[in-house]
């Protein structure tokens, strides 16, 4: 905290509109999926992976230049 307090390094924007939410929402997603039950079943399993590669994919479209950088 206080290395971030005295840093002049700033947050790219990318992550704050786009991954910060988007990882929010996956978060909120998986925790109603074990609420459920105990175990991720294939479907909500398959769902997941198909929303992290859609993730991958709009991020490469959107945002191409800082793709996989850092």
């Amino acid at each position: 905290g206080l290395g971030a307090l005295i840093s002049t390094y700033t947050v790219p924007n990318v992550i704050v509109f786009y991954d910060l939410p988007f990882k929010i929402g996956t978060a909120i997603l998986i925790y109603i999926f074990l609420m459920r039950g105990k175990n991720l079943s294939k479907k909500e399993a398959v769902t997941l992976m198909v929303l992290f590669f859609a993730y991958l994919i709009v991020r490469e479209v959107l945002f191409p230049v800082d793709f996989l950088v850092g």
